[in-house]
């Protein structure tokens, strides 16, 4: 017993030391601009009180407000329930989000955001690093300022309804290392320019309507470790450059109307 004691105290002060640090960090709400936007989105959102309650702090008491030194840095609406008057007029109504300057996650992901994401997103939310839009009921095309979003290692869009081509500019977000716009009515080619897209170890673009070659420089995302471009109406042959991604683990390529010869390059992957 007189061995594991201190050894016993020592654990009891790291962990009330670990509390009282996320305490410090979550911290109360320091920016009327902020709490004041923070009630906007729960009206324009038409959230219950008893997930964010008007009297209380929204730093330590309301579900899915993350904050730091007394700002907000993340929030997340997602498995939130609207009021009975917020369901009969659900919308992307999101523009207090622009107040939130380092607001570095938003997770909507199941929550019915009807409308198209608002060009400002990408420039008013440079912080962002996460998006997740899953199954928000998102329509309308993806607007190229997402690539202005230079922190951003996370973006799912998937399972919407939307439309028009794949920005290119999304090749721009060097940081990204999820990219998951699959389950839409994307149309157009995969752009070339997502060979710049070092840091990807998941790119999911299956279950759209995309067409024409598939760019052989994707071939060159060596940390690549999912590839789904199946339900395509992908053509030509599959890149022999493929056969580079070592990290490979899973490659989806079904229902597309490739052509060619298997590439003997793919034996190489043997993950």
């Amino acid at each position: 017993m007189g061995v594991r004691t201190p050894v016993g105290a020592f654990a009891i002060a790291l962990i009330l030391f670990l509390i009282q640090s996320g305490f410090a960090q979550q911290g109360s709400l320091s920016s009327r601009e902020q709490r004041s936007a923070l009630l906007d989105l729960r009206s324009s959102l038409g959230l219950r009180s008893k997930d964010w309650p008007i009297k209380a702090d929204p730093c330590s008491s309301w579900t899915g407000v993350k904050c730091n030194n007394g700002k907000v840095i993340g929030i997340t609406v997602s498995g939130l329930r609207r009021t009975r008057l917020g369901r009969t007029n659900p919308r992307f109504a999101v523009d207090s989000l622009a107040n939130f300057t380092l607001l570095a996650t938003f997770n909507a992901s199941g929550f019915a955001l009807p409308g198209i994401i608002p060009d400002w997103f990408g420039q008013r939310l440079s912080a962002l690093q996460m998006l997740d839009l899953r199954s928000a009921s998102v329509i309308g095309p993806i607007p190229q300022s997402l690539g202005n979003l230079s922190k951003l290692n996370t973006l799912y869009l998937s399972g919407n309804n939307i439309t028009g081509v794949v920005p290119s500019a999304l090749g721009n977000i060097a940081e990204l290392v999820i990219l998951d716009l699959s389950r839409n009515s994307l149309t157009g080619s995969i752009p070339s320019g997502f060979a710049s897209l070092r840091n990807l170890t998941r790119l999911d673009l299956s279950s759209n309507f995309l067409s024409g070659q598939i760019p052989p420089g994707l071939g060159t995302l060596t940390r690549l470790q999912f590839l789904n471009l199946a339900d395509n109406s992908l053509t030509d042959s599959i890149p022999v450059q493929f056969g580079n991604l070592s990290q490979l683990l899973e490659l989806h390529l079904s229902k597309n109307s490739l052509s060619g010869s298997f590439p003997v390059e793919l034996r190489g992957l043997r993950s």
